[in-house]
């Protein structure tokens, strides 16, 4: 029998113009891979970075790092889903609730 997948939430503040990171430990040796869902006229995807923590001749894994700049007030989600790339299920989800205030 499956279980449902436990739906990780967590919670960042910010301020309008102000950028944010949220990073991910990524194993590419397996394929996984962290894909982010938000809406776009609140933030702007600012940062896409892989900072490789673990390299070997079998192995390949390390943190990626994601950067946002809130662009207007309010109360946001981002989502992200673990996927591995010839997959279509989702192997983990974590969604940030986004506070952004005035500045």
């Amino acid at each position: 029998m499956l279980t449902p997948m436990e739906i990780k939430e967590r919670a960042i503040e910010t301020k309008v113009g102000e950028t944010f990171q949220i990073s991910f430990w990524e194993d590419r040796t397996l394929g996984y891979a962290w894909y982010p869902t938000y809406d776009s006229t609140a933030f702007d995807f600012i940062e896409d970075d892989y900072q490789r923590t673990i390299q070997t001749h079998t192995a390949d894994s390390g943190k990626r790092v994601f950067g946002f700049l809130a662009l207007k007030s309010g109360s946001y989600k981002i989502q992200f889903e673990k996927k591995i790339g010839w997959k279509f299920t989702v192997a983990d989800r974590v969604i940030y609730q986004i506070q952004v205030k005035e500045s």
